[in-house]
């Protein structure tokens, strides 16, 4: 598992290097702000303040935003890049694909087709299916070498 997310870093590191992405300032901050708010519901779940869980982590709301920020603009940026890829070598999730994905679904939650389908609309379903054919292939086509 360290060996898989090694790899994953690499390569999500390499593809950083070799892509740019021009990311509006309104998407990322709205972003960051999402995250904030996620980590300030955590930390009232767990009967804390935000200023408890920043300081546990020997952080100010500076550096923990300009983290938060680094954080989000690889995630869209590798994002946008796979997604690229996906266009760019005609990589597409079929009907077949998204039957395949609503049944291994329904499976796993233990819930209907339709439930499926409301919770996974087919349009966002091939997307994803997309994006990660997309990810698959660009993990595969790495050459691996260990030092």
């Amino acid at each position: 598992a360290i060996a898989d997310k090694e790899i994953s870093e690499k390569i999500t590191s390499l593809l950083m290097e070799g892509c740019t992405v021009e990311l509006p300032e309104e998407l990322l901050a709205q972003h960051v702000e999402d995250q904030l708010k996620q980590y300030s519901y955590y930390a009232e779940a767990n009967g804390i303040s935000m200023d408890m869980l920043l300081s546990m982590m020997g952080q100010t709301i500076e550096s923990f935003k300009a983290e938060i920020e680094n954080d989000v603009r690889t995630n869209i940026s590798i994002s946008a890049i796979i997604e690229e890829i996906a266009k760019a070598e005609g990589i597409t999730a079929d009907e077949n694909d998204v039957s395949n994905f609503y049944e291994a679904a329904c499976k796993a939650k233990g819930a209907t087709i339709e439930q499926i389908k409301q919770d996974y609309p087919e349009d966002e379903t091939k997307k994803y299916i997309s994006f990660m054919k997309a990810s698959n292939l660009v993990r595969s086509s790495a050459k691996i070498s260990h030092k």
